[in-house]
């Protein structure tokens, strides 16, 4: 398809479409073309030559008059090319929905929606235009988002017992993202498709080095941990079979000591009789000596097993939620020495040397499982904190964070309501508005204005609980997790103005807004399982209010969007339950950071490619290059 509209192009000046005949007859077609008769076209690229719904009538940009006049797949309805439903399918649907359903399924895993890859292929394969490409896009991260946030919403946070999503950077930038896509949805419809392709293509190139930057790091890191690892496991494995080695080469000396005495005192005769009750005696105390040795290893092994039990029983009695199980003590007998005629002083001074060796070099090696233990009883202790000797007010907030926030679900609820109200009030090309306010007129500049004034003041309130919040943790002694973020002004204020361009960049050019949120909440030390939780929460409000703006906004093709956010629903569970929780399971959270340093890379590839693509075009047969009035 890329072929031949390539070679359209190259035919299309030599052709009858462009011939100066068509500029002299263009008086002729005055009552069937606007005043848009100069630029030129041909119906292999009337989709992205010709503005809005216009056709290709005799060569020249204006309105259709059958299917004909317009693109390969669109169609003539009520005088406009209208692109052609999902059904039937055609091959540039199948591949469509191929390429968007796979793009879902890394986008569940990552946290990241996919939005940047729907945009090329849906404009590219299925010759959409680009706000129509933008919508879908949203549709299919919404869904994304919707299903991320579901399983999200019930898993737990790595260390500690709550949920894995951020609730307070949720609050905190949710008012912002919200104003950034409603600015960002207004320019989708000014702004030429090429500058969104250069500016997504840009933004990409920021966010591809710092994104592989951070995964290589946390590769090195999980390499490093996983060598240790192995290292002390195979030192420790050579010193156990070592010791069982040594038993056994004892109880073999002794054994042969035995046999060699008995056959001495057979050769002999005269001394057969004569020390016959001392060879009975001497072989019965060597077989005693036999049987204790053998219980000795038993009496050990029973005693390395009494003791990990004695570790665990330590474990679970720090535990708040068994603190009432009693405490006990396991007393350890000391071995029982015991002194055969083939023990020597200097025999026994080896073996206690041995031993000690051992003991030594275990204690040498050990600080590794040490460290995997208190890691594992630091992270105990934290998914369980003790409040037992703690004020009532700080158990309560321990107590508060085991679910979601009810009024922090509800502020974003507000925030969500209020967008959709707007939405309504303004009205668009499928619908009226709801109070008789016509676009671009003096009523409905002061809804925006409005409306961006309530989100500067809900993000000013959520800012200030946060931080007033903060400073209650701080006073009671919170104990605070490992990622958890230490809100002061300087954030506060930082990251709302960050979030607001992702929303903005989210609306224009069809992404998620997480592509811009994930590498911020990696910057702050956010772990990465609550990261891709959070960006889940973020996407599915910011692509729900996006989604119904362009379906209010009669830009969305209804059949369109809902195929695609079945898609994302389906993809982002498999992502979600496969790739993510197999990374989590085996703590290798680098695949999920090359996942997205990948994510970004081909995005990048495709972005830059459709840019360039559809520049050429454009050049090449006198298209529109300028911006276009988002009042018509």
């Amino acid at each position: 398809m890329i072929v031949q509209i390539l070679i359209l192009t190259i035919v299309v000046p030599t052709g009858s479409c462009c011939s100066s005949r068509y500029a002299n007859e263009a008086t002729n077609h005055s009552s069937i073309l606007n005043a848009d008769t100069q630029r030129t076209c041909n119906h292999g690229i009337v989709d992205i030559v010709c503005q809005g719904s216009q056709g290709c009538v005799d060569g020249l940009c204006g309105v259709c008059r059958s299917d004909a006049d317009c693109g390969a797949q669109s169609t003539c309805k009520g005088s406009q090319c209208i692109h052609k439903g999902i059904w039937p399918p055609t091959w540039q649907t199948f591949i469509s929905m191929i390429g968007g359903f796979s793009i879902s399924i890394l986008g569940g895993a990552t946290g990241l929606g996919g939005g940047s890859f729907v945009v090329p292929i849906v404009t590219l394969v299925s010759l959409f235009k680009s706000s129509v490409g933008v919508s879908i896009a949203q549709v299919t991260i919404f869904g994304n988002g919707f299903m991320s946030f579901i399983m999200g919403m019930y898993g737990k946070h790595p260390n500690r017992d709550r949920p894995r999503i951020y609730c307070d950077i949720v609050v905190v930038m949710i008012p912002c993202l919200l104003a950034g896509s409603f600015i960002g949805v207004y320019l989708a419809q000014i702004v030429p498709q090429y500058v969104i392709t250069c500016l997504l293509c840009l933004f990409l190139i920021l966010t591809l080095y710092r994104s592989f930057k951070k995964a290589v790091v946390e590769f090195r890191k999980e390499q490093k941990t996983r060598k240790e690892e192995k290292q002390a496991a195979s030192t420790f494995s050579g010193i156990k079979v070592g010791s069982n080695s040594q038993k056994e080469t004892q109880m073999i000396q002794t054994t042969s000591n035995i046999q060699s005495q008995s056959s001495l005192n057979h050769a002999d005769p005269q001394l057969s009789n004569e020390n016959i009750i001392i060879d009975q005696q001497e072989h019965k105390h060597n077989e005693v000596i036999d049987i204790q040795v053998m219980d000795e290893i038993s009496s050990e092994n029973e005693q390395i097993q009494q003791k990990e039990n004695n570790e665990e029983n330590n474990i679970q009695i720090n535990n708040p939620i068994q603190s009432s199980i009693p405490d006990i003590q396991v007393e350890i007998i000391p071995e029982l020495q015991i002194h055969s005629p083939h023990n020597t002083p200097e025999s026994e001074s080896e073996s206690i040397n041995s031993q000690n060796t051992t003991k030594s070099l275990e204690e040498s090696l050990n600080p590794i499982q040490q460290q995997d233990q208190q890691q594992s009883e630091h992270r105990s202790i934290n998914n369980h904190i003790n409040t037992d000797n703690i004020s009532p007010e700080l158990a309560q907030m321990y107590k508060s964070e085991r679910r979601l926030s009810i009024k922090k679900t509800i502020f974003c609820i507000v925030m969500w309501i209020v967008l959709l109200l707007v939405s309504l009030a303004r009205g668009g090309k499928s619908g009226k508005s709801i109070i008789g306010i016509k676009k671009c007129s003096a009523g409905d500049w002061v809804i925006i204005v409005l409306y961006l004034i309530f989100s500067v003041c809900m993000t000013c309130v959520g800012s200030f609980f946060t931080l007033k919040e903060q400073r209650k943790k701080d006073l009671l002694g919170y104990q605070f997790a490992e990622g958890d973020v230490r809100w002061t002004l300087r954030s506060s204020i930082l990251y709302p103005f960050i979030c607001t361009a992702a929303g903005v960049l989210a609306g224009l050019l069809g992404i998620g807004g997480a592509l811009i949120t994930n590498p911020i909440l990696l910057e702050m030390g956010v772990l990465i399982p609550v990261v891709t939780a959070t960006t889940s929460s973020l996407i599915l409000i910011t692509s729900s209010s996006s989604s119904l703006q362009f379906a209010v906004g009669g830009i969305l093709p209804l059949d369109w969007g809902v195929a695609f956010f079945i898609m994302g629903v389906g993809g982002a569970l498999l992502g979600t339950a496969v790739i993510s929780r197999i990374a989590i399971k085996k703590k290798r959270y680098s695949v999920l950071l090359f996942l997205i340093s990948g994510f970004f890379c081909i995005s990048l590839l495709i972005s830059c490619f459709h840019g360039l693509f559809t520049i050429i075009l454009l050049a090449l047969n006198n298209g529109y290059m300028g911006f276009s009035s988002p009042c018509n």
